[in-house]
């Protein structure tokens, strides 16, 4: 699409037109694309999710345990270990021989050169060590997620408090302009008689206290802005437009089905099953310690040559080793494999109990925020009656400067409790969906750079 701005009287570009061309151009290609496109509670997840610092700590935590895990994955590969050895000794030994008479048998230096390579054939446990690895990476994972989850619920409620802090903003600034409207109608009521001079020191102290309350909510609206800036990693002068979601949810009348849901999916009791597994294979493992092993080794060396060794050496020794005793080593470990598992089952049992409670305290949560949302709404019509009959009266001389001001006040008053319990009601959800394990955005691999095979998956 090609656009043309011509003057009527000529076929070129006028001046002016010309002018405000550029002008539009420079806007629309300096100006941010945060501040054009709104952004939605979604969208400021996923960036949280990208480019957020909990989010790369959260990656960064998961790698440094996956590393750890790598060093101790049972392969079952081969060690080959490279010897490189001189040796000095104060003199040389000859020993005649017949047909040989000076015979070297050991020289004033010898070098040594050796290629070793182990191969363990049977090791008792193997199959239980590779399951034992795979539920700690499972572990690894869920916890990774369980961050990841605490991402989620911390940017959701940065986004509720943005909302919060310009909702209560606008309700500041309606304010002002109520009591700047007050401020008009005294002047015009002592202009015509029908008030006295003293009313407009009260007035006069609507609009100071307007004022401040205006202050004091743009101050809250920026700090709300510089959290919401932080955890998303943008410049802390960054504001574009929030979309909030309009979709209506239901309470449930029961919170059974939510606590079953709760304790299917949380990662905090995935990743417990996954260490209990781990728990329970380590026991195997730790009886299993002092069982024989077979194993196979190579060697290549070579050499200085002497009387009694040649230069170049190669052997291969299959071996077999028998445990005769550990000093108890196998006992001690057993057990505190078998301490260890008992200890993750009592933390998945306590943690079941406390997921039980948070979800039921969460449901609890949202009836009351849902009835206080109903008793503000109920306020502010109250005070929205109040203040119009206070106003009235005055303007007939019915009232006085003291009751319009008690009204306004009231009034400020009802829009803010309005607000706040809106705000509660939708950080109530939240924290609802946190305790089961609900979030917006699927925690996919194109999100997190990670995957999570099944369980069944990584068990064969």
């Amino acid at each position: 699409m090609r656009l043309e701005l011509r003057d009527n009287n000529s076929s070129q570009f006028s001046p002016l037109h010309t002018s405000l061309w550029l002008l539009g151009l420079l806007l629309f290609t300096f100006c941010p694309a945060s501040a054009q496109t709104p952004l939605t509670v979604e969208e400021a997840i996923q960036v949280a999710l990208k480019n957020g610092q909990s989010a790369r700590v959260a990656q960064a935590s998961y790698d440094v345990a996956k590393v750890k895990l790598e060093r101790e994955k049972p392969t079952g590969t081969p060690l080959l270990t490279g010897i490189i050895g001189e040796t000095l000794q104060s003199y040389p030994k000859i020993l005649p021989i017949p047909g040989e008479p000076s015979a070297l048998i050991v020289p004033s230096s010898s070098t040594q050169a050796t290629l070793l390579l182990e191969q363990v054939l049977y090791h008792p446990g193997l199959k239980e060590a590779r399951t034992r690895y795979n539920a700690q990476v499972g572990g690894a994972d869920w916890d990774y997620l369980h961050d990841l989850h605490e991402v989620v619920r911390t940017v959701r409620k940065a986004f509720v408090d943005v909302q919060r802090a310009q909702a209560g903003t606008h309700i500041a600034q309606e304010g002002l302009a109520a009591a700047e409207r007050y401020q008009t109608l005294v002047k015009r009521q002592i202009e015509a008689g029908l008030a006295r001079p003293v009313d407009t020191f009260t007035a006069d102290s609507q609009i100071a206290e307007a004022k401040a309350g205006l202050h004091r909510a743009e101050n809250e609206l920026t700090l709300a802005w510089l959290n919401f800036n932080r955890l998303l990693a943008r410049s802390d002068e960054s504001e574009v437009s929030l979309v909030a979601s309009q979709e209506q949810r239901e309470i449930p009348a029961k919170p059974d089905t939510s606590i079953q849901n709760a304790l299917a999916k949380r990662p905090d009791i995935k990743m417990l099953e996954r260490n209990i597994e781990a728990a329970k294979t380590g026991i195997v493992l730790a009886k299993l310690q002092s069982s024989p092993t077979l194993s196979l080794r190579g060697q290549f060396s070579q050499q200085t040559p002497t009387a009694l060794l040649p230069q170049n050496y190669m052997g291969i020794t299959l071996e077999v080793r028998f445990p005769l005793s550990d000093g108890g080593k196998t006992r001690q470990d057993t057990l505190e494999a078998k301490s260890q598992t008992k200890r993750l089952e009592a933390l998945m049992e306590e943690a079941k109990q406390g997921i039980r409670m948070e979800v039921r305290q969460a449901w609890l949560k949202l009836a009351e925020a849902n009835e206080a949302i109903q008793v503000a709404n109920t306020q502010r019509k109250e005070a929205d009656n109040l203040l119009m009959v206070a106003e009235k009266a005055y303007e007939v001389n019915r009232g006085t400067a003291l009751e319009v001001k008690e009204a306004q006040r009231r009034w400020r008053e009802a829009m803010e409790k309005q607000n706040l319990a809106n705000a509660e009601s939708r950080l109530s959800w939240i924290e609802f969906d946190h305790a089961c394990g609900e979030t917006l955005v699927p925690l996919n691999p194109t999100t997190l750079k990670m995957q999570l095979p099944p369980t069944k998956a990584r068990r064969k």
